[in-house]
């Protein structure tokens, strides 16, 4: 299945659209400014339509109607324009959410780092499928948590990322990061990531969403609903004197969010992976054995103390043991509503930490980033779509 980058519609061969990128036939677009801000444009456009009565297909290219030039494949929904080789491609389309300080930017940060060696195992290479993508990384992302030099070639320190920028704001946020997988089990395979700011989320209110940016969520192949631990009250207490202070930021209640979350999703039927985030501070709890989450996190066959080996597979048993013992947890801390709220949907729950230790104020771990199992969640979505092999 190909679907669109932007608001993950499914393409089809019914409804066909084609645009000019000549910078001279660029021209504002409300449709496209819905998705992609105010500043959107949108070159001269074809629209077509399959005649019930003709089985002719829709033609290969077309010519824009004001300049001419060769115009290409573009999503006739919300206007996007299609990287080249996108129709007929296969698309893994993944929605990010969570509250304010859930680390979802640094998370995204640090997965796509490690997408590399994931497709590498399988004979493929990682590339960007969009320039804009590749800078938004490059610049937000990349900068941020890997960056050893400035613009000077000065050593510099990597720094914890600030939280996503509203959709409403001008922002890298309101640009889906598009990558190219290259050729997953004989497919020709594209990867996007779309995140959502959580204060667009604590702000959200249920029923239709204020724009259109939020509405993707009901088409997406997966949702990864991030939430921090140290919202819930049980954890927290259970932490305190174990953890810096710093990390106890979180308001948000995570049942709360999450119902925001699946209202959003509406009729659609995605995965859905309920993660808790920065699970280091989680694993704490082994510090205190002579209490009830202390046993629970001492044992060394536990999933929750041990990330697997990267081979590429998915290891649906490993997973299933995660799940598992993280549904056991979210009981035991007295967070069973995350769970009723899960089971409407095929979901996991995961287990992971972007970072693998507390970072000093602004400033990462001197030990660097030592993520755990931050692959977890988009191996199980490829493997629910074939393109990885289950063992």
């Amino acid at each position: 299945m190909t679907a669109c980058p932007c608001c993950f519609q499914e393409q089809n061969d019914t409804y066909r659209r084609w645009q000019c990128d000549t910078p001279s036939c660029q021209k504002p677009d409300e449709v496209a400014q819905a998705w992609l801000g105010p500043k959107a444009t949108v070159g001269g456009s074809v629209d077509w339509v399959r005649d019930p009565a003709v089985k002719a297909a829709a033609p290969e290219r077309t010519g824009c109607p004001t300049c001419g030039r060769s115009a290409g494949p573009a999503c006739p929904y919300c206007h996007f324009l299609f990287p080249p080789s996108w129709l007929g491609s296969t698309t893994v389309t993944v929605a990010m959410a969570g509250a304010r300080n859930t680390g979802k930017s640094v998370y995204v940060g640090v997965l796509i780092r490690f997408l590399t060696d994931l497709v590498g195992r399988h004979g493929s290479s990682f590339s960007w499928a969009h320039p804009l993508s590749a800078r938004n990384y490059r610049e937000t992302y990349e900068k941020a948590l890997f960056a050893v030099t400035d613009a000077l070639g000065e050593p510099v320190e990597p720094t914890i990322m600030g939280a996503t920028p509203r959709a409403s704001t001008e922002s890298y946020q309101r640009f889906p990061l598009i990558m190219n997988l290259g050729t997953l089990a004989r497919q020709r395979t594209h990867l996007i990531l779309r995140d959502v700011a959580g204060e667009d989320l604590e702000k959200f209110a249920g029923g239709t969403p204020e724009d259109a940016n939020l509405t993707f969520f009901a088409s997406a192949d997966l949702v990864v609903y991030l939430f921090d631990p140290l919202t819930v009250p049980y954890v927290a207490g259970a932490l305190e004197g174990l953890i810096p202070r710093q990390m106890q930021q979180g308001v948000a209640d995570p049942a709360q969010v999450l119902g925001t979350v699946l209202s959003l999703v509406q009729a659609g039927r995605p995965r859905l992976a309920v993660v808790m985030s920065k699970f280091d501070a989680v694993q704490q709890l082994r510090r205190v054995p002579d209490t009830t989450l202390g046993r629970i996190m001492i044992p060394p066959g536990s999933a929750m103390v041990r990330s697997p080996a990267l081979t590429g597979s998915y290891d649906e048993q490993d997973a299933q043991l995660l799940h598992e013992e993280i549904r056991g947890l979210l009981h035991e801390v007295e967070a069973d509503q995350l769970v009723r709220l899960a089971a409407h949907y095929r979901h996991r729950f995961i287990g992971l930490s972007s970072l693998g230790d507390f970072p000093l104020g602004e400033r990462l771990s001197p030990y660097g980033i030592s993520p755990y199992r931050v692959l977890d969640p988009l191996l199980w979505i490829l493997a629910e779509k074939r393109l990885i092999p289950t063992v």
